[in-house]
């Protein structure tokens, strides 16, 4: 009895043991897993720490092979050479990552295991539109730094021991997943000064040919805005320099989506009646940072103050004078003598306060055969103006009535006379010799210069005499006068 107390006992005993050990491996069993997927998360923390800051690297120290592609990717992402590469390299500072710890699994031979890791990012598709334009990288900074949307990926990582117990990355390439912004292109705007066009200059004291403003008070440019930059806006200020030397400066000038930049020298308020001085004036558009947007130059000129041209009759001293208004220099033949106001023959043209606008007058004597005139047409600029060709007509006409039907032999003749570069016509009337061998001739010709136009009269005693006596009429280099 005592035999079967004692193998009972054993029995229990043993049972109890057996259940105590099974109860210590189920408790153990979970801090062996644990321990086998430590170092597959700890892996992973670091892998996703080198990916967030773009230490290719470091990745590729933990991983079998490389991956070009995924170093270039990360490479780019560190420069900032453009407003895109830069804009590029802030949406990958965004980058956050979290290890899923529960995902990890290892194999039963401790040679392969595998873990998720989750990533998200600024969503970086909510940043391209063609309806915003950055200006600068503030602007896109301000939009990603409020854009709230992000992009969530999940990556499963794989891994196996090499050959020295090390465990590696098997699967880098799906890295490049993180970063199709790697190639994205945002709207960013150019420099200013490729939106805008060339300066030019307005006024009514503007003149577009010569690029000159005659008599101004002040002047006025702009520059056409071109395609976005009229979804810009512009600060600017206008700058003048004459011969290197800055004249003005603007204050600032803020325009929002403008389609020109401009402004005037002075300012509108402060233009006055005075004219601006004579140079070469060299305007520009700038920013506040000294960027030339536009620059031309224009020239500023005056006119010069003239005596008034004394058109009334005058006695030239010597045998030359220059007709008044022009530089046609008539300088009489031998025999020829200028007549003052009070000569018999000038009192005749003078009656009635010279209503012919007679200038000069000059003959042989009061009975001579030769004689010169020049008459100033006040209504007419060209020899072709109906007042100029009435005053010719109204001379010839009144010649041909003078002689009357005694004259059977008298001839008309029209001829081409030139003085410097311009050829005018004379007509002359030759009478004909008469019954006591004596012979008369007269011409009349229309001369003009800088709109100011003569009627020559010439008598002599015939046609050729006439046309000798046309060289009297010579031009010069220019006249005080005019």
């Amino acid at each position: 009895m005592k035999d079967m107390s004692k193998v009972a006992s054993l029995i229990l005993c043993a049972s109890f043991m057996m259940s105590i050990c099974s109860c210590e491996a189920m408790q153990r069993q979970p801090k062996e897993t644990e321990d086998l997927t430590k170092p597959v998360v700890d892996l992973a923390d670091d892998l996703g720490r080198h990916i967030v800051n773009l230490d290719y690297g470091s990745i590729r120290n933990m991983s079998t092979e490389g991956d070009e592609d995924l170093e270039t990717i990360m490479n780019d992402l560190e420069y900032t050479g453009n407003y895109n590469e830069g804009a590029r390299k802030e949406i990958s500072k965004t980058l956050e990552c979290k290890t899923l710890e529960d995902t990890a699994e290892v194999s039963e031979d401790g040679d392969e295991a595998s873990i998720d890791v989750h990533f998200d990012y600024v969503d970086y598709e909510k940043l391209i539109s063609d309806d915003i334009l950055y200006v600068g990288m503030t602007p896109f900074t301000d939009a990603l730094a409020a854009c709230t949307d992000r992009i969530e990926v999940t990556l499963t990582f794989e891994f196996e021991k090499d050959e020295n117990g090390k465990m590696l990355l098997t699967n880098i390439g799906v890295i490049k997943d993180l970063f199709p912004y790697a190639s994205a292109d945002f709207n960013f705007a150019e420099s200013l000064d490729t939106y805008i066009g060339e300066l030019t200059f307005s006024g009514e004291r503007y003149d577009n040919l010569e690029r000159t403003y005659r008599d101004t008070t002040y002047i006025d440019c702009a520059a056409q805005v071109l395609g976005d930059g009229q979804s810009l806006t512009w600060d600017y200020r206008l700058k003048v320099e004459v011969g290197g030397e800055v004249i003005y400066e603007s204050d600032l000038i803020s325009e929002s989506n403008p389609i020109y930049i401009g402004e005037s020298y002075p300012d509108a308020d402060d233009i006055t009646d005075e004219i601006l001085p004579d140079g070469e004036y060299t305007v520009s558009l700038e920013t506040e940072g000294g960027l030339v947007l536009a620059s031309g130059t224009v020239t500023v000129t005056h006119t010069e103050e003239t005596e008034p041209v004394n058109y009334e009759y005058y006695c030239p001293e010597g045998n030359s004078t220059i007709l008044p208004g022009t530089s046609y220099n008539v300088t009489l033949d031998d025999g020829l003598e200028f007549r003052d106001a009070d000569y018999e023959t000038v009192q005749g043209i003078m009656e009635n306060g010279n209503p012919n606008h007679i200038v000069v007058h000059a003959d042989d004597g009061l009975y001579g055969d030769e004689g010169f005139s020049a008459q100033y047409i006040p209504d007419a600029h060209s020899v072709d103006d109906p007042a100029a060709q009435a005053v010719l007509q109204e001379n010839v006409d009144h010649t041909i009535e003078w002689l009357g039907e005694g004259f059977p032999n008298r001839v008309i003749e029209t001829r081409d006379v030139t003085i410097g570069d311009q050829t005018f016509q004379i007509t002359m009337i030759d009478q004909g010799e008469s019954a006591q061998g004596l012979n008369w001739a007269w011409g009349y010709m229309l001369i003009e210069q800088n709109g100011v136009v003569y009627l020559i009269y010439i008598d002599g005693c015939n046609i050729d005499d006439i046309m000798l006596k046309t060289g009297m009429i010579t031009v010069v280099e220019s006249d005080p006068r005019i």
